[in-house]
């Protein structure tokens, strides 16, 4: 959630909007103010998405390995 609203923040101070980052990420304005509430959490497709649009980055590392391993 924190780097959600960090990423909104940047658009924000970018002059975007809620409707322009909706439009662009493909996800409701809606939706995003649910996650922001905790009211359901974002499939990673759609949070990179919204991410991207704000104009920040995530980057992922996966691994096969268990923790403390």
């Amino acid at each position: 959630k924190a780097y959600l609203i960090e990423a909104l923040a940047h658009a924000k101070s970018n002059g975007m909007t809620m409707p322009s980052i909706s439009i662009k990420s493909g996800v409701s304005k809606e939706t995003i103010y649910n996650w922001l509430k905790g009211k359901g959490y974002p499939n990673i497709i759609k949070f990179a998405a919204v991410i991207d649009a704000c104009g920040k980055q995530i980057k992922f590392v996966m691994s096969n390995k268990e923790p403390g391993l």
